[in-house]
């Protein structure tokens, strides 16, 4: 889906960017035969790569540090219009807030496997199968992801970023994002390498 992503612009705790989703796209075929509608889950996606950059730009700034953002929970999602294909969506994305946790793991963490939990509120119990547990109250599974090693610490920083998203000069989507900040994991300079520049290149376009 990256490719679908034209262009970032970052400044002062704020992220625009462009996406144009063609109407044969291939992984779409299906979604609707004669009637083609980009669906929610792809419209959500495509806020979070504006979005995570944006996260991860602030906390660089802010503290001096390079953090890697993974989704953690979407929260209040709005899907206020449907979007025919095909479309050119503006995203724009605002941080919120963040706060600062650290979780150890006994196994492993924000990876497959058992996961680990990692509370900002009540907390939420660590869960067998993709991922670790990231909670607000309830808790959403952050998904697949690279495996830290066995009983590393990794400081986390949760960033709460607003998105919107307008299509054809009409609001489609708002939400609330959840990203956890983390450091890279031993292992994943070539993942960490490729995102710095598949940004550069959406922010030089």
């Amino acid at each position: 889906m990256f490719e679908l992503i034209q262009s970032i612009r970052i400044a002062d705790g704020v992220a625009t960017g462009i996406a144009e989703i063609a109407a044969g796209h291939p992984g779409l075929i299906d979604h609707f035969p004669g009637h083609p509608v980009l669906p929610g889950t792809w419209l959500v996606e495509l806020a979070a790569q504006i979005a995570g950059p944006l996260a991860e730009t602030v906390v660089q700034i802010q503290q001096g540090v390079e953090r890697w953002a993974v989704l953690a929970m979407i929260r209040d999602a709005k899907f206020l219009l449907p979007v025919g294909l095909p479309a050119r969506v503006e995203i724009e994305a605002r941080i919120e807030r963040g706060a600062r946790r650290q979780a150890e793991a006994p196994g492993t963490a924000f990876g497959e496997g058992r996961g680990t939990a990692v509370d900002e509120g009540r907390g939420t119990a660590a869960g067998e199968g993709r991922g670790s547990a990231v909670g607000e109250g309830g808790g959403s599974a952050v998904g697949e992801g690279p495996i830290a090693a066995s009983g590393e610490r990794i400081a986390t920083r949760h960033t709460r970023v607003r998105v919107s998203a307008r299509c054809a000069d009409s609001v489609v989507l708002r939400a609330d994002l959840v990203f956890a900040l983390v450091e890279a994991p031993r292992g994943s300079e070539a993942a960490v390498r490729a995102r710095r520049e598949r940004v550069a290149r959406w922010m030089a376009s």
